[in-house]
């Protein structure tokens, strides 16, 4: 399903770019992401390499904020381009509590972004009635002040 999914991210914003944005099966693949790495994590042995996972975390940070600077609107998302963030968050949660260095367990372990991190998929959820319903709210408020300003026009009578 994961691969099914990734191929239909890859293929609809070819077809129907507007759709794909919001497409639940165009992102399903994100999701299987996140189980397979639960399976993953779950054989990893704790004496895993811890060279290899702080080389790891920090080439997913790196990725990350790359991604972070170089995408931009234009950019047909979901699709092939996705997999560098979802790769990037898959990477640094693989690789675990693989000592870091200073800056990184400053930046991560700092009040607000823990705080961030806690009400992150929380403010996701609410921030898209609101993104839908403002501009609908903003275009009756126009019409209605559109309409009372015509209807306060002076009314002519024509000859």
């Amino acid at each position: 399903m994961t691969v099914a999914s990734l191929g239909f991210s890859v293929w609809i914003p070819l077809t129907n770019p507007d759709a794909a944005y919001f497409n639940t099966i165009a992102r399903a693949w994100q999701f299987g992401i996140g189980g397979l790495l639960a399976l993953l994590i779950g054989t990893r042995s704790p004496q895993a390499d811890l060279i290899v996972r702080a080389a790891a975390r920090v080439a997913g940070w790196a990725t990350l904020g790359t991604a972070f600077v170089i995408f931009t609107g234009t950019l047909a998302l979901p699709g092939v381009l996705s997999a560098v963030p979802v790769m990037a968050a898959a990477t640094i949660i693989w690789a675990g509590s693989a000592p870091s260095g200073p800056v990184e367990n400053r930046l991560v372990s700092a009040s607000p972004i823990q705080w961030l991190g806690g009400v992150s998929y929380s403010l996701y959820l609410w921030h898209w009635p609101l993104i839908v319903l403002w501009p609908l709210s903003s275009a009756q408020r126009r019409a209605s002040r559109n309409a009372s300003s015509f209807s306060s026009l002076p009314s002519r009578s024509l000859r």
